[in-house]
């Protein structure tokens, strides 16, 4: 008689798989039941990508035009020899990027710069030209505010024919007197004088301004 086959698992082998299979079981429900493997990705941005954002916006400090027309007027203004003269001459009248006002106005800052000593060389008239050209822009622009005109619009011979109100006429003195520190009274005492044009008014508040 063949000899019994040999059972695969005896009862302790049997009770030991059956705690193991507890113990695993037992572990997995602890930890939520279901076990996670987490991962942090690090994306590193390509050299190209970088180069693609746009810089910031630099804004131009002048107007190219208006600083050429400032420095050919520096350079006619200092400029003593007949060539000089003659050119400074021609440089009285208007350029096609100003009007006859404005250069007038440019005309009587060099007939009063001219005789001081201190203003001689191209630099020193460029920078007289320059402070002179700021004051008569800002009328030109407080002047286009009040009257709800475009600067290019606005009447430069005649400021009251651009404010046609007492309200305007008043918020125009207002702004002249904040932008310039002028007492409202004395600016409307020169209203009266009879000096209506633009480069009138810069040139008085060039002469009266509150200096920094």
């Amino acid at each position: 008689m063949e000899e019994a086959k040999r059972k695969l698992l005896g009862p302790i082998e049997i009770g030991a798989l059956i705690i193991g299979l507890g113990i695993i079981a037992y572990l997995g429900y602890k930890n939520g039941g279901v076990m996670t493997r987490t991962e942090n990705v690090v994306v590193h941005e390509k050299p190209r990508d970088v180069q693609r954002k746009p810089s910031p916006f630099k804004e131009e400090s002048r107007d190219e035009s208006v600083e050429a027309m400032l420095n050919e007027l520096a350079d006619h203004f200092s400029d003593t020899s007949q060539r000089g003269k003659k050119s400074a001459k021609n440089a009285t009248k208007a350029p096609k990027n100003i009007s006859k006002d404005e250069a007038k106005f440019y005309s009587k800052v060099k007939q009063k710069e001219s005789l001081s000593d201190k203003v001689k060389s191209t630099a020193d008239w460029l920078r007289v030209l320059r402070s002179s050209q700021k004051t008569y822009s800002k009328v030109r622009s407080i002047l286009s505010q009040t009257a709800r005109k475009s600067p290019d619009s606005v009447n430069s011979d005649n400021i009251n024919q651009n404010l046609k109100t007492d309200s305007s006429e008043a918020a125009f003195f207002q702004k002249l007197s904040e932008s310039f520190g002028i007492s409202e009274k004395e600016i409307k005492a020169f209203s009266n004088s009879g000096k209506n044009a633009i480069s009138d008014w810069a040139e008085y508040i060039q002469e009266n301004q509150k200096k920094d």
